[in-house]
């Protein structure tokens, strides 16, 4: 590109505006796909899209098409698929070495001023910190522990900051007045609130996960589009995978499950919560396993406190939330929408709620699903193909979503 641009190439040169303009949507095309995690195949089919830089030079097609014209391990994600990792996903590790880069190109597309990412003085603030002292306990109110966890490396709860190890755990009012004297845009979301919750941290993050659709955008026809070529099959396709495998999170993101296979029993699953609590019912009803172990490592292998819970523990969950009625409801319709029990029921559908039931959190993406059964597989020494997974074929996922949305009552 930089030949076509720079001398021309058989009489074909790119302007500079082409240049810029492509180059963009290359970087939108990669920090998306960083963002998911997606990586796969790019070295090897990016390089067969270069005889078309010609017709990119005389704008007979555009990079958005290339980029949006592959099969779908290496496609163009969306913004359904970006909001819905950035609502719950570990951004401070996740991102790894590109973190800083996207809050400073935010930072930069907000105010029009360029950010020296690369600068050590500038770093990634918590607001709520790694360590809670007794004033954020009360900060946060009772659920503190929960959102602690939930929360702490949530995009939600970041911002770009020049004094990181000057702010460290302070109190949250103290953080404010320091961050009165940063000269950075994010701080704005920040001090203009009385309190930081977990309310304030939806909200920050709902306002950052818009800032970033529009830093790195896509047309508007791209925007909630399948931006990739169902015609085209890709190496994953309709095949089974270990949870284990190197790859296993990328080839299940945008896929729907259809069976499980743990040794010689063959399971038949719909979504990867049912994957999920399959396995696990395995794992609890096989002698070799001390599915206890599971129980009380939960952080460790599940990257959650709770996310197995015994029925006592969940009601109090339930009924200790704040005393107003609309919001008490609103909540307890959430934590019932997260939780099924062994059996795939919501809690109101039980019949029979012993202290010592225990409920199960699926509220997980399908690469949440994965990552938690390789952790366990990888604590109990399970060999990689003693559970694989299969996947249905995309066509007939294509078709049952198309059901789905016809069944819907809108």
């Amino acid at each position: 590109m930089f030949e076509y641009y720079k001398d021309g190439v058989n009489g074909i040169k790119m302007s500079e505006a082409q240049f810029i303009s492509i180059l963009t949507t290359i970087r939108t095309y990669l920090i998306r796909r960083r963002v998911l995690g997606l990586s796969k195949g790019e070295n090897k089919n990016i390089v067969l899209q270069c005889p078309k830089i010609a017709e990119l030079s005389n704008s007979s097609i555009k990079m958005i098409e290339v980029l949006s014209g592959m099969f779908y391990q290496i496609r163009m994600p969306n913004d359904n698929e970006i909001r819905q990792e950035l609502q719950t996903m570990d951004f401070y590790n996740g991102t790894k070495k590109y973190s800083k880069f996207i809050l400073g190109k935010i930072e930069e597309h907000n105010t029009k001023v360029s950010v020296d990412f690369r600068n050590e003085k500038i770093t990634i603030e918590h607001i709520m910190p790694q360590t809670l002292s007794n004033s954020w306990k009360q900060e946060l109110g009772d659920n503190f522990e929960h959102i602690h966890i939930t929360y702490l490396h949530n995009l939600g709860n970041l911002i770009l900051t020049e004094f990181n190890s000057e702010i460290g755990n302070k109190p949250f009012a103290d953080k404010k007045n320091k961050l009165n004297n940063s000269s950075l845009n994010f701080r704005l979301d920040v001090i203009n609130r009385n309190t930081w919750n977990e309310n304030d941290i939806n909200e920050h993050l709902n306002n950052m996960i818009a800032w970033f659709l529009d830093t790195f955008p896509l047309p508007e026809d791209y925007r909630t589009a399948n931006n990739w070529n169902i015609t085209k099959g890709d190496d994953n396709t309709d095949k089974n995978f270990s949870p284990l495998d190197d790859e296993a999170g990328e080839i299940a993101k945008g896929r729907t499950p259809s069976k499980l296979t743990i040794g010689n029993e063959q399971i038949s699953v719909k979504t990867w919560q049912d994957v999920f609590i399959e396995f696990l019912k395995w794992i609890k009803a096989t002698p070799d396993y001390d599915y206890e172990t599971i129980f009380v490592n939960q952080y460790k292998l599940l990257s959650k406190e709770d996310a197995i819970i015994k029925w006592k523990e969940f009601e109090s969950m339930l009924t200790n939330e704040i005393d107003k009625d609309d919001e008490t409801q609103r909540k307890k319709v959430g934590l019932r929408m997260r939780y099924k029990t062994f059996d795939g029921k919501f809690w109101d559908k039980v019949t029979l709620l012993d202290d010592d039931l225990e409920f199960v959190h699926i509220n997980i993406s399908a690469s949440g699903c994965i990552r938690r059964i390789a952790n366990i597989m990888l604590h109990f020494g399970i060999e990689e193909n003693f559970v694989e997974i299969a996947l249905k074929e995309k066509k007939f996922q294509l078709l049952e979503e198309i059901e789905d949305i016809e069944d819907m009552d809108f």
